[in-house]
């Protein structure tokens, strides 16, 4: 009987973020795989994994009061 197993081939993703202060409103804006790379992520099991997650854009505004 063989192992089931795969090989996953190292991969580098691009995350970006930016926050701006004005006053007492924090504005943060953050980017996860910016350049919407397709890849696999993390394996579940031996004999499986799932594709990675899209491009993920996220706008935060919290207000200091």
């Amino acid at each position: 009987v063989a192992q089931p197993s795969f090989f996953l081939a190292p991969v580098t993703l691009l995350n970006l973020g930016a926050r701006y202060t004005w006053e007492k409103v924090s504005f943060s804006l953050n980017v996860d795989n910016a350049l919407n790379k397709e890849y696999i992520g993390i394996p579940t099991a031996r004999a499986n994994a799932g594709l990675g997650l899209p491009r993920n854009v996220r706008l935060t505004t919290p207000f200091l009061f």
